[in-house]
């Protein structure tokens, strides 16, 4: 998630314009540039980012100017992933999470590169996921008007023929899993490379990311 957070910013910073829209400001350049550090450090131009830790401030905003000179604000959450973790097994973790209630948009994201590998691991993922989604219905932080898109991280590692067949079968069936939970299909399905600031499917989900909302 950090390293997907970072390459957006990575973005805003770089371009005079991305997607019809300019960085103006943020409250929070310092979450961002630690989420780009070993980007911009790594002489192998790698992204890995350090990981989140609980506790950590996990609200960061950009201001945007459209290209009609309207100003904006977008304010992502960026939670470890432990603290959802805990939410699979601790209604009162869940009660207290303001922010997936009040979301325009929750972006789930799924590990491509695990989730090619063994069937126990898909097993597993499905087992958290199902756990994590029953607790945020029970306890009202999603409903079925709740927008929402799976956004399968790592495609770059997903390389062979017979990885593809077993993630597109797992797509599939994680899909189901979100949509019997929530009550409502994804908005939208992504495979993205956050590594790759190109990389068309990324470029996508920022697009949605950033865009205002319609009235």
């Amino acid at each position: 998630k950090s390293t997907f957070i970072g390459a957006l910013y990575e973005l805003l910073i770089q371009k005079l314009n991305y997607s019809g829209y300019s960085f103006v400001d943020s409250d929070t350049y310092v979450g961002f540039e630690r989420r780009v550090f070993l980007r911009r450090t790594n002489d192998e131009d790698t992204s890995d980012t350090k990981r989140n830790v609980l506790g950590e401030n996990d609200i960061l905003n950009l201001m945007l100017r459209s290209e009609e000179g309207k100003i904006h604000q977008v304010i992502l959450s960026d939670k470890a992933g432990e603290t959802y973790l805990k939410y699979t097994s601790s209604d009162d973790e869940v009660k207290e999470d303001r922010v997936l209630e009040n979301a325009d948009l929750i972006v789930f994201f799924v590990d491509a590169e695990v989730d090619t590998q063994k069937l126990a691991d898909h097993i597993l993922i499905a087992e958290k996921y199902e756990g994590l989604l029953t607790r945020l219905k029970a306890q009202h932080k999603i409903t079925a008007l709740t927008s929402y898109i799976l956004v399968f991280t790592k495609i770059d590692k997903v390389v062979s023929d017979e990885h593809r067949e077993k993630l597109a079968d797992r797509k599939k069936k994680l899909s189901a899993i979100f949509t019997e939970k929530i009550g409502k299909e994804p908005d939208q399905i992504f495979e993205v490379n956050s590594k790759d600031l190109n990389h068309d499917a990324l470029n996508q989900v920022f697009e949605k990311i950033i865009s205002p909302l319609t009235p």
